[in-house]
């Protein structure tokens, strides 16, 4: 991108112009930006030097762009992640208990009954100055609401549900993780057991061994190729200083 002037007087307008390919791939440069009178922006920002502050706001533009093309990714597991179970199951009812023990994911309403992970609100905004951020979670076969529930839950602690959301229309739901992979991309998940897919995931891999997590659990096998955090703050700690 560039800034560009509508002529050499001091009233000119500014505009940042950028260079694309049209459909016939040849190359063409349209104007996206009006940044109005000169006069107006030296006014409005206080510069001495109004075409060369339109010159440096073009550069900085150029390298967000180019920093949010080169961001890295990073999915996040749910449950036990990002997402306290226990808490959910601390507000069954007794019977609801009975009925459901040793499977309470497929207990209908459950995931709209938990709490986020302590930290871990916090940290995704955090990462989210250098990661794209994505949510990689399964679903319950069994369990129908689960999926308007995880919608529901992600809203709720995320900003809404518009594109003020920090994982607006970035969701993904499987139960073949080792099928979801970007270039460079990070997973943080408490379960690598080899069934869910998380162990094969081609990128790096964050095991999230939150104290209190029963189900936190990583096989052998896995390992060698996991990195363990025992909170998010260890997770911040690990993926922006690297």
């Amino acid at each position: 991108m560039k800034a560009h002037f509508s002529s050499k007087s001091d009233n000119a307008t500014a505009y940042i112009e950028k260079s694309i390919r049209d459909n016939s791939g040849k190359s063409t440069t349209i104007q996206i930006m009006n940044l109005g009178k000169l006069a107006d922006i030296k006014e409005k920002y206080g510069c001495e030097d109004p075409r060369q502050w339109c010159r440096d706001y073009a550069k900085k533009l150029t390298e967000e762009e180019k920093a949010k093309k080169t961001k890295r990714i990073i999915f996040f597991d749910m449950d036990g992640v990002l997402v306290n179970f226990k808490s959910g199951i601390d507000r069954l009812s007794e019977e609801q208990r009975q009925q459901y023990d040793g499977r309470f994911d497929e207990c209908p309403g459950i995931f709209s009954l938990m709490e986020p992970n302590k930290g871990a609100v916090e940290a995704c905004y955090a990462l989210s100055q250098k990661y794209e951020l994505y949510i990689l979670s399964t679903s319950p076969w069994r369990n129908p609401s689960a999926l308007s529930d995880k919608l529901n839950w992600i809203n709720k602690y995320f900003g809404g549900d518009g594109k003020e959301n920090l994982f607006y229309k970035k969701v993904i739901f499987a139960h073949h993780k080792d099928l979801i992979y970007s270039l460079g991309s990070v997973l943080i998940e408490d379960r690598y057991i080899g069934k869910n897919g998380a162990g094969q995931f081609k990128g790096r891999k964050v095991w999230l061994d939150i104290e209190g997590n029963p189900a936190s659990e990583c096989v052998e096998e896995f390992r060698p190729y996991v990195e363990r955090c025992c909170s998010w703050e260890e997770v911040v700690e690990l993926l922006m200083g690297k």
